[in-house]
């Protein structure tokens, strides 16, 4: 019957897209980066490994008073253990150093079927989610106090409404 061979499996998802938005995900995490810096192109190393580079805490003085910190960054930790957990379940199977980034290369190798595409938006979705707190890790927004108060009204605190009027 007609019928029965063009039924569609409702559990099957786009392949190509949900490959490409992995694809995406992957490239954003695992691979080298190019910068403008100072009108030149420089490379860079990719995402994970500048996060695994900046792991080691910094020791010294701010603003003339000594400080001492952890010996490691714990956030940059952290978030390196959930994304090497997640690589290690997500592929068991892979070579390459470092092994984390050798995994998320060979997400890319499997032979994945349209029944897989809800699995590879899952693990687009997390590769995405930790490209983004590793840039705001490495690069946070720069926040600049205004201890004056407004030079038209002297005021020095302002209270804002959200939508709903609270």
């Amino acid at each position: 019957d007609w019928l029965v061979t063009a039924a569609v499996n409702v559990e099957d998802g786009n392949l190509p897209e949900a490959r490409r938005r992995l694809e995406r995900a992957v490239y954003a995490l695992a691979d080298p980066q190019t910068r403008l810096f100072g009108g030149r192109l420089h490379r860079a190393p990719c995402l994970y490994l500048q996060l695994r580079d900046a792991l080691p805490g910094e020791q010294g003085t701010g603003n003339g008073v000594a400080r001492s910190l952890p010996p490691v960054w714990v956030e940059a930790v952290d978030l390196l253990n959930e994304i090497d957990t997640a690589l290690e379940i997500w592929q068991p199977q892979a070579a390459g150093v470092p092994l984390t980034v050798a995994r998320m290369w060979a997400l890319l190798e499997r032979s994945w079927r349209p029944q897989d595409v809800r699995q590879m938006d899952q693990i687009a979705s997390a590769l995405e989610a930790w490209a983004k707190q590793i840039d705001s890790l490495l690069n946070p927004k720069s926040i600049k106090p205004v201890s004056a108060a407004c030079p038209s009204c002297g005021t020095k605190t302002v209270y804002r409404r959200d939508s709903g009027g609270e």
